[in-house]
């Protein structure tokens, strides 16, 4: 009867306790899929960017280099003025 007992509180407990699990388990797989499906994303993105900044980086040299101009130019023009 004792055996017969424990045995039944065993089989409560995994029958309590195995779908909580499994349903953890099957949110924890949920939450992983939609994490790297972001990572990919993220990824992409990275990418984008990178290769945005490819482009852009002789334009904003360009800026820089005419920007120093123009303050060296203003810079001359102040001291011709005093």
């Amino acid at each position: 009867r004792q055996i017969k007992a424990e045995f039944q509180k065993l089989l409560n407990a995994a029958k309590n306790t195995i779908p909580a699990i499994a349903k953890a388990m099957e949110t924890l797989r949920a939450n992983m899929i939609v994490m790297a499906y972001q990572v990919l994303y993220a990824g992409k993105l990275a990418k984008m960017a990178r290769s945005e900044i490819r482009r852009i980086a002789p334009m904003h040299k360009k800026y820089d280099e005419i920007a120093a101009k123009i303050k060296e130019k203003q810079k001359r023009e102040k001291e011709w003025e005093r």
